[in-house]
């Protein structure tokens, strides 16, 4: 299984357990070292599929481990904040 394919899987599953009875509003997903190579097709697929588990929801590609997350945005940060524009009711 592919890593991208592990980690919708897993996102998909984590908004469907009952984890102390919260809900949807008491989540935020916080998403780093997202592949670099996704087009802009398959980030608005993978946000389009993982928003729905959580109220607050943050993706970048910038790796924890090496580099600082808090130095720089994500080279896709604007397809990202696009994607998510466009998702708004």
């Amino acid at each position: 299984m592919s890593s991208s394919l592990h980690l919708d899987s897993n996102l998909q599953s984590l908004a469907s357990r009952n984890i102390n009875d919260y809900g949807r509003h008491n989540f935020a997903y916080i998403i780093n070292a997202i592949p670099t190579n996704w087009t802009k097709e398959k980030l608005k697929e993978f946000v389009g599929s993982a928003k729905s588990g959580a109220q607050y929801f943050y993706l970048s590609n910038v790796d924890l481990v090496h580099e600082d997350v808090y130095s720089k945005f994500a080279s896709n940060w604007m397809d990202f904040v696009n994607t998510l524009g466009h998702m708004l009711p």
